[in-house]
């Protein structure tokens, strides 16, 4: 295994020539992982600036680049410190570095990272709130103050930078708070019943169109087990289980690899709602079947053109027209005019005869997912075993199916089919085929996210615990649960109240109804109103920390607010272990009374009161006749503010009469 390459900075050079010498480094170490070091994309990473068009394709005007040496930068640091903070998103980082690019060309107009400084973060933080979303936004400065501390340990910049703070603060977080605002945001995530209505109705019918069949069955799976949508996408082929329950019910479920700490499990389908997931399960299988096909052809034969259904009955050298190489790319059978402007764009050469099917081959494994066969190598699942393996275009509206050519599909592959779409005019989605509207007529929606919420909020509901919970939606850590709790404030308020009402009273105290009603003076009113007690040595504590802090701190036995409770037996014993104590002290105490210690007859005074006190507590707590269960509370001397409080109210109330 090699080892990680740690750099330490050269206090001789300049800051410019330190920054070339750690990109030096890490290209030397790079390992090819995301990409080749040179690419402008590195994986879902291209390096573009923040004004760049969105979604660009194909190649990207210069304008739109990075400069050379803020690429080399960037693609440096973020290589480094992913590499050593495995858990720190490269997407994020890839943000945050377009956005301090943009502060150094608003500020310097360059792009010159050595020249990063506190201006420069303060303008990026300003770009930040311009461009991005408040939650976006916080995620986006929290990596910016990643990359500046990053900066700073390892003085690339100057260490002005050291004190530099960001000013975006972590959101509130409304989901968790009480109110309208609160419950509008938690309703923003869960789904309209309107849209679950519509998404049913399409899967009932069973519905013929490649896109119908994937989206309606996606979110089937999805309202199946609350898993994200790339681990429902990232499902091998062969994640059915079945079995039988120690009560001999049959149970089925899914084999699901956890993307937050979770290993391979199985997330059970409740039985209500299993055959619905069978069902979704197998309309995907059928409909990727072909992909698996082929893709494990390509694994079996790599040196042996695919013969899929339009693919020429011609032998492997047999020279191609133009139509049969269009109809062996999948393309289907082309004009003369149209296939030649195919291969054109595609770098083909447009001749007749100028490929075969052995030639062609080549070219259609250069165009496979990059680290075929596998899909996701970490959880081992290739294309020819993933459930989700399909063809290019093959729930396109209107574009052919691309027989050898595979897709790798994310959770961007149907969002678009769940609402509307406000940057492509005439966008379709799924409820827009099938004419579906809210009560208002407004455009349906949903998000990919939405059925996950719900379903942790209908467990919460259910009274299942955080920990089920958390395992259950493949999360390592409970408190992650809060996120997905979108219950109303009425809702917890009633758990509560249940669960109050529910709970026996305490065992240690027994309950006793007086059938008598007496009627008590208004001091006793007043002095009876009893705030929070907290647990002491021998008892339990009565006083008011809202009034005053304790005026006899560690001196309980000498308090009247001390509350003692008959039948406590360790208490008990403590307290006996106490008296013998303060008789102990006591002895020395009189040892020394004499005029020659000064203070000595007042420590004898003290201990001989607490001494009678904790006798007397004693002689009570043990006495037979006194039923278990009985509070017991010693009158003293002590006066307290709340106390004095009282009596001047009593006496304002007496003067008024």
């Amino acid at each position: 295994m090699t080892s990680l390459f740690s750099y330490v900075p050269n206090p001789g050079l300049q800051l410019k020539a330190r920054l070339y010498e750690f990109i030096d480094g890490c290209k030397s170490s790079y390992v090819l992982g995301d990409g080749v070091w040179e690419d402008l994309k590195w994986d879902a990473i291209k390096f573009t600036k923040l004004t760049a068009p969105k979604n660009a394709r194909g190649e990207v005007e210069d304008h739109h680049r990075f400069s050379d040496e803020y690429r080399e930068f960037s693609k440096a640091c973020i290589w480094y410190m992913t590499s050593h903070r495995p858990a720190l998103s490269k997407t994020h980082l890839y943000m945050a570095f377009r956005v301090l690019e943009k502060a150094l060309s608003d500020v310097y107009q360059c792009s010159d990272a050595w020249k990063v400084d506190i201006v420069v973060l303060d303008q990026a933080v300003s770009i930040i709130r311009d461009v991005y979303a408040e939650n976006s936004g916080y995620t986006v400065s929290a990596k910016l103050t990643d990359i500046a501390k990053f900066l700073v340990a390892h003085r690339l910049v100057d260490n002005i930078v050291e004190d530099w703070k960001c000013s975006i603060q972590r959101p509130r977080r409304m989901s968790s708070g009480l109110g309208g605002h609160a419950h509008r945001d938690r309703n923003s995530k869960l789904p309209s019943d309107e849209a679950l209505d519509a998404v049913a109705e399409i899967f009932s019918r069973d519905p013929d169109l490649p896109r119908d069949i994937f989206t309606t069955s996606f979110l089937a799976m999805s309202m199946c087990a609350p898993q994200r949508a790339s681990e429902i996408l990232a499902l091998p082929v062969n994640a059915e289980v079945s079995e039988v329950d120690h009560e001999g019910a049959d149970q089925y479920g899914w084999r699901f690899f956890s993307g937050k700490g979770y290993e391979g499990d199985i997330k059970w389908i409740p039985s209500t709602i299993s055959s619905v997931g069978k069902k979704a399960f197998d309309r995907i299988r059928t409909l990727t079947e072909p992909a698996r096909r082929f893709a494990k052809w390509v694994e079996d034969h790599p040196d042996k053109f695919y013969r899929h259904s339009e693919c020429p009955d011609v032998d492997e050298d047999d020279p191609l027209t133009i139509e049969q190489v269009a109809a062996a790319l999948g393309h289907g059978f082309l004009s003369v005019e149209a296939a030649r402007s195919l291969f054109h764009y595609k770098g083909l050469k447009v001749r007749h005869g100028s490929h075969t099917l052995r030639m062609l081959w080549p070219y259609v494994l250069s165009r496979l997912p990059q680290g075929f066969p596998w899909l996701d190598k970490e959880k081992k699942i290739k294309f020819s075993n993933a459930l989700f393996c399909m063809h290019r275009n093959q729930i396109h509206a209107s574009r052919p199916v691309l027989a050898v050519k595979l897709q790798v599909l994310t959770y961007h592959s149907f969002i678009r089919d769940l609402g509307p779409c406000a940057t492509q005019e005439g966008h379709t989605n799924l409820f827009k085929r099938h004419g579906y509207v809210d009560a208002d007529g407004e455009p349906l929606k949903l998000t990919t996210h939405q059925p996950r919420h719900l379903l942790n909020t209908i467990a919460q509901r259910a009274g299942l615990s955080e920990e089920y919970i958390a395992k259950w939606s493949g999360r390592a850590n409970v408190r992650q649960n809060r996120t997905y709790d979108h219950r109303s404030d009425e809702e917890r308020l009633i758990k509560v109240r249940d669960a109050l009402l529910a709970a026996p009273p305490p065992s240690t105290i027994s309950v006793r109804i007086n059938s008598e009603v007496k009627v008590v003076s208004v001091e006793d009113f007043y002095t009876n109103l009893k705030p929070a007690t907290h647990v002491t040595e021998s008892g339990f504590c009565e006083h008011n920390f809202i009034i005053s802090p304790c005026l006899r701190f560690a001196n309980c036995d000498d308090c009247e607010e001390q509350v003692c409770v008959k039948g406590d037996d360790v208490k008990l014993e403590r307290i006996r272990q106490r008296l013998a104590r303060q008789e102990a002290v006591l002895a020395l105490a009189l040892e020394t009374n004499s005029d020659i210690v000064i203070g000595a007859d007042e420590w004898v005074s003290t201990h001989q009161k607490s001494i009678e006190r904790l006798k007397q507590l004693i002689s009570i707590l043990s006495d037979p006749d006194l039923p278990d269960g009985s509070l017991v509370r010693l009158t003293g001397g002590n006066y307290s503010h709340i106390h004095r409080a009282i009596a001047s109210n009593l006496n304002r109330r007496v003067g008024g009469r």
